[in-house]
């Protein structure tokens, strides 16, 4: 069966459409043979409309538009660029606990800082927002070993040291941090500074916070 049958056939079924008007309507959406030929005058209104919705139902055809692609733009999920998982945006750290299967300690927000928390496949985070809204640091917990920080710059000064017993890896540039990586039982950690790097304190502060 070819194309002109087939769209006969799905427009005899969506509508009483009579034949002449089909023919009419091919006439007009398939390319012309003959240039010099005129166009078919329809004269009445009804036939105007009608020739009209089966030459657009047939240019769909001809075309391979597939009408239920249209409008299939309400996915507004978010991926995490290094693995193309999901970010799940959650509402509180009992909640990405839940979800990820394992617990996280991390320092308290109090009256300074805003937290909000995500599970990117399997491993939580939580990010801390000053104020200003600003992000001033996140932490991350997953299972496994490895870096899983996300911060891929190089840095100037690299570093370990040693926090209860746990070897803390700190990257940053002129005497300030930006990134503390480690691992303890099973389980990798991160901490990421935000815009502004922090102190050796700072950074070793909160690491011992995180558990």
């Amino acid at each position: 069966m070819d194309k002109t049958e087939k769209a006969k056939q799905i427009l005899r079924s969506l509508s009483d459409v009579d034949d002449q008007y089909i023919r009419d309507a091919i006439s007009f959406a398939e390319p012309r043979k003959n240039t010099d030929r005129k166009p078919v005058l329809i004269r009445f209104r009804k036939q105007i409309c009608a020739a009209a919705a089966v030459a657009a139902c047939l240019v769909l055809t001809f075309t391979g538009i597939r009408l239920s692609d249209i409008g299939n733009s309400g996915d507004t999920s978010t991926e995490n660029p290094d693995t193309g998982s999901p970010i799940e945006e959650v509402a509180s750290l009992e909640e990405a606990e839940d979800s990820a299967g394992f617990d996280l300690s991390v320092p308290a927000a109090g009256e300074s800082y805003r937290q909000t928390f995500f599970v990117i496949d399997g491993m939580i985070e939580v990010q801390y927002e000053n104020q200003k809204a600003q992000q001033v640091y996140s932490v991350r917990k997953a299972e496994g070993d490895g870096d899983i920080s996300g911060d891929y710059n190089i840095y100037e000064n690299e570093q370990t040291e040693n926090v209860e017993n746990i070897s803390v890896t700190l990257k940053g540039n002129d005497g300030t941090w930006s990134v503390a990586t480690w691992e303890n039982s099973g389980f990798s950690y991160a901490v990421t500074a935000g815009d502004q790097p922090l102190t050796l304190e700072e950074m070793l502060n909160i690491v011992r916070q995180v558990q």
